[in-house]
């Protein structure tokens, strides 16, 4: 199942940007409708964005509250497309919402860039791999109402026809639209596009046995999740013998070393530079384990 931001050349990243976000959803609405009665155990995932591409979180939303990530990466490598299993399943259950954020660095780039598969253009998608088959949905992924992507453009009225030319307003009449995007004051008018494609209302699209289109609003998370940040204060939240639920700790990515991710603490996303305190840590704690345990 693929779900994120549709593919398509509304996906707009800005050139001369640290960071970028973009956003895409598979609502409540979606889930709701496509998804059996039971859900999906998701078991599996590859996250995905082209060479911009820097981070990427998977976040399930239930009711308002957002728990533990699906997944997440803080250091994106394009060219290494890593596949990733879960040692427990990850329940998504009708009217669950499903949100991907990427967030990209442009900075060094001059021209826009558009959403889409070629090399020169950016995505934002996860495949999950899931349990048991979903005959509605093979796809959910989001993008901007056409009325909405042009407001974020600053345009009120477009030509319906190619070459697409801008009507309203006076400043930019007899401009096409893809001379306004290769024109666009984006230094100005970044803060206005970004507020714009984050808080109005998007069209999703499902395929599966037929193709559907939903219209919804933006997740609103009323309980963000808080992740803990190091090994060292999960053994200060959860006492010396207390399971902890197996997939806390791998969900929730920290940076990762791209030398270390075949190692046996990739999984635990350490960074080489403090590997070794946060080896000793695990030491110590299983030590006070077995002499708790042994106790």
């Amino acid at each position: 199942m693929s779900v994120g931001i549709q593919p398509v050349w509304t996906h707009i990243i800005p050139p001369g940007f640290r960071k970028v976000s973009s956003i895409g959803y598979c609502t409540g609405k979606a889930t709701e409708k496509l998804l059996n009665e039971d859900g999906i155990t998701i078991i599996g995932i590859q996250m995905l964005t082209h060479e911009m591409g820097k981070t990427i979180k998977v976040r399930l939303v239930r009711n308002g509250k957002e728990h533990f990530p699906i997944a997440q990466d803080h250091n994106l490598d394009s060219e290494y497309l890593e596949y990733r299993t879960f040692n427990k399943g990850i329940k998504v259950l009708p009217g669950d919402d499903i949100v991907v954020e990427c967030n990209y660095d442009s900075f060094d780039k001059s021209k826009l860039t558009l959403g889409g598969f070629g090399a020169q253009q950016e995505i934002c998608l996860a495949t999950l791999v899931y349990y048991p088959r979903q005959e509605k949905m093979s796809t959910c992924q989001s993008k901007p109402k056409t009325k909405n992507f042009l407001k974020s453009l600053n345009i009120e009225k477009l030509k319906n026809s190619p070459p697409f030319t801008i009507e309203l307003p006076e400043k930019y009449a007899g401009k096409t639209l893809e001379e306004h995007l290769k024109t666009y004051d984006w230094k100005t008018e970044f803060d206005h596009f970004e507020r714009i494609s984050k808080t109005l209302p998007f069209d999703i699209t499902s395929t599966g046995d037929q193709r559907r289109t939903f219209e919804d609003d933006p997740v609103n998370i009323v309980h963000p999740f808080v992740p803990t940040s190091s090994v060292c204060e999960l053994s200060k939240k959860y006492p010396i013998g207390e399971i902890v639920e197996e997939n806390s700790v791998m969900n929730v990515q920290q940076a990762r070393s791209k030398v270390s991710r075949s190692s046996e603490f990739s999984t635990l996303n350490f960074s080489n530079g403090s590997q070794m305190i946060r080896i000793s840590c695990w030491i110590a704690i299983l030590t006070l384990s077995i002499f708790y345990l042994g106790s």
